[in-house]
């Protein structure tokens, strides 16, 4: 006898930044009530593994994402080793594990099941199989950038990060200006450049970034990372213990 197909609502695919925003609006929407969700994602997503930063103005921040989700702002940025004023822009810094919990907490909310084991193939696109069941979404969110065949001349231009968050033992960075983009690294055959984010005069997210064809390896991340903080803390005379 073949199995009936379960219909369900909605579809997440993955639990990133689009997907957590996403089922934020929804709720906000009151479109997630006596729904059936599903949502497909191997990691537990507990912990912060990301960071995501945007521009916006002060009044356009809040039809982005909740006031409160925002843990840090600036409002002057260093580029070329010179500090600008953003008015009236400025760049917001919400961690990772934020949306997480909270998109969690809706799902939760919503008795949303969560499917993080290897879902088998099915026939359709649109449906999903999962031990031995088949699920058929009304909607399906995927936001995974689609995988197009490769040829001789052309390659996937890959976007990789590594990053640190550091404390210095004395105060060492203003809070309210970050350096964006500062391309005094090695370039590797690729595009990379630096980040550096303050939390406060101590703390700060230092990252490097690359646009290539290779993914950069950890290694190779921390590596670039060590280097560029010697050189960081020597050109403002302070220690850093670096490993």
């Amino acid at each position: 006898m073949k199995k009936k197909k379960q219909v369900i609502d909605y579809l997440f695919v993955g639990l990133g930044a689009s997907n957590c925003l996403l089922i934020l609006e929804l709720e906000k929407m009151g479109l997630l009530d006596k729904k059936q969700i599903t949502i497909i994602e191997p990691e537990k997503k507990n912990k912060k593994d990301k960071t995501y930063c945007f521009w916006a103005t002060s009044d356009d921040v809040e039809k982005i994402i909740p006031k409160d989700f925002i843990d840090k702002e600036w409002n002057q940025v260093i580029l070329n080793g010179k500090t600008q004023n953003l008015d009236p822009l400025r760049y917001y810094h919400v961690s990772s594990l934020t949306l997480y919990e909270k998109a969690l907490n809706v799902a939760k909310k919503y008795h949303a099941q969560i499917i993080s084991n290897t879902l088998e193939q099915s026939k359709s696109s649109h449906q999903i199989t999962f031990n031995g069941e088949t699920y058929e979404p009304k909607f399906s969110f995927d936001s995974r950038p689609p995988i197009i065949k490769q040829t001789k001349r052309h390659f996937y231009i890959n976007q990789s990060f590594v990053g640190w968050q550091i404390q210095t033992n004395v105060d060492t960075f203003n809070p309210q200006s970050f350096t964006m983009m500062d391309f005094e690294i090695p370039q590797d055959n690729a595009t990379q450049f630096v980040y550096v984010l303050p939390f406060d005069t101590k703390n700060a997210l230092v990252e490097v970034t690359r646009f290539g064809e290779e993914v950069m390896s950890l290694d190779h991340g921390e590596r670039l990372l060590k280097n560029y903080l010697k050189d960081y803390c020597d050109s403002i005379n302070i220690g850093l213990n670096i490993p």
